[in-house]
This record gives structure tokens, C-alpha cells and sequence, in this order.
């Protein structure tokens, strides 16, 4: 009885690990994500959501954020499409300033065990 316990206790454990992890997010959910980090300067939420990112482009996000402009930027996103096999996705967003589009994002992902994952692209 103690060892039924001790493992669902166990697995209990391991489910809020990867809830908190983002393993269940969305591709939509990442997204959005990244871009409330980019506004905040919180690079190690921005090199949790990403991959195959440089180290001199996550210097160019912390920089981002330090400009007031980055503060007022937020997204709208347009639609979520997740390819049939699973692994990849496409994010079409409308970037705002101040709640004005300033541009189109089509933005990719990839399926990793960890979660959904922005790439270049």
C-alpha cells in the first residue's frame, strides 16, 4: 500500500512538473508566450519557448526590451495551424504598437518532447 502511494504520489509529481513546464501549450499559447517575455526582458522564458537561437540574438532581446517602445507592443493572433503529422505548427499573428498593426508575423514551431518550440523561419 505504501508503494501504491509513493508512486502516485510520485506521478502526481511528474504531471505538475510538465504542466509547468509549458508541455501541454499550444503553439498559440507559446506565442504568446514569447512575445509577454520580449515585453518584460525575461530571457530565460524567451530561451525556454525558442530553439536554435544564438547567443548573440538573445542579447538583441534583452537589448529590445530595455526600449520603451518594446513595453507597448503586443500580438493578435489570427489563426493556429499544426501539420497532420504533428510536429510542426504556423502562427499567424498582427503585431501592435500601441494597439496599431505595425506588422504581419507568420511564426514557425516544432513539436519537441518538451513542448511547442519557435524557430527561425
Amino acid at each position: 500500500m505504501k508503494k501504491l502511494v509513493s508512486m502516485i504520489a510520485a506521478l502526481m509529481i511528474c504531471a505538475v512538473f510538465m504542466v509547468s513546464c509549458g508541455g501541454n501549450e499550444t503553439p498559440t499559447q507559446v506565442v504568446e508566450k514569447f512575445y509577454k517575455a520580449m515585453t518584460t526582458g525575461d530571457i530565460n522564458t524567451i530561451k525556454a519557448v525558442t530553439e536554435g537561437l544564438s547567443e548573440e540574438a538573445y542579447a538583441e532581446f534583452q537589448e529590445e526590451a530595455k526600449r520603451p517602445e518594446t513595453q507597448k507592443i503586443s500580438i493578435k493572433i489570427i489563426s493556429e495551424q499544426i501539420a497532420p503529422d504533428g510536429k510542426t505548427a504556423t502562427v499567424k499573428a498582427k503585431l501592435l504598437l500601441d494597439g496599431q498593426e505595425i506588422e504581419d508575423e507568420e511564426i514557425k514551431l516544432v513539436k519537441r518532447d518538451s513542448g511547442w518550440k519557435m524557430i527561425e523561419g
